[in-house]
């Protein structure tokens, strides 16, 4: 899956959530938890911004 777009209302309620679409190899996440993450300063992942409609 090149660029998944995601639907903001479908994935509120989920912190960090799998496609179908891709498989799921993939594993996203919210903004939310993105910033929980880099609040705590852990290492060891990478966060890639995509699109949200």
């Amino acid at each position: 899956m090149a660029n998944p777009v995601f639907s903001a209302a479908k994935v509120a309620d989920n912190a960090v959530f799998k496609l179908q679409e891709d498989n799921f190899t993939g594993i996203y996440c919210s903004d939310t938890f993105r910033a929980l993450i880099e609040s705590h300063n852990f290492s060891g992942l990478e966060f890639e911004e995509l699109d949200v409609a």
